[in-house]
């Protein structure tokens, strides 16, 4: 029996939180690519991916890891943490979005998005985008409402 194109992005969900770098390295497609969006760069490979995992500046005094648990009563719903918190995984098919928070080594906390692409029962696309919070614009403050910001 095979595992469903969901079973494998929650597996991903799952290894990044931990930075088990086996762990993704087994649900990788051979031609795995991921896209830092925001800067431009491209990681292709699972040894370039493993490297960039094992390299982060800091990460041996803080690393980057988590939990990931259903939340109950709903069925897209997740929330993984300390450090890495996914709050949404929606999709169908091959293609699905997890959303939620990073906290660096250094304690700044970003806001996260990634769109995956299965093939082949493995992850074989991601583009990661990478935000850090901001300060909502007074100039629309009567029309808005600022709500509380999770970490």
């Amino acid at each position: 029996m095979t595992e469903g194109s969901r079973g494998v992005v929650e597996r991903w969900a799952h290894a990044l939180s931990s930075q088990n770098v086996d762990d993704i390295d087994e649900i990788l497609h051979d031609d795995f690519i991921e896209e830092y969006v925001q800067s431009g760069e491209r990681v292709i490979g699972r040894d370039n991916l493993r490297a960039v995992a094992t390299n982060y500046p800091g990460a041996d005094e803080q690393p980057i890891h988590g939990e990931v648990h259903p939340v109950i009563g709903a069925d897209d719903a997740y929330v993984m943490g300390p450090s890495f918190n996914i709050t949404r995984i929606t999709g169908s098919g091959d293609e699905f979005a997890l959303a939620g928070t990073m906290t660096y080594p250094s304690g700044a906390v970003w806001y996260l998005a990634q769109f995956v692409k299965v093939r082949d029962a493995k992850i074989w696309r991601v583009s990661t985008y990478f935000a850090e919070p901001l300060e909502p614009p007074a100039w629309r403050a009567q029309w808005v409402e600022v709500a509380e910001r999770s970490s």
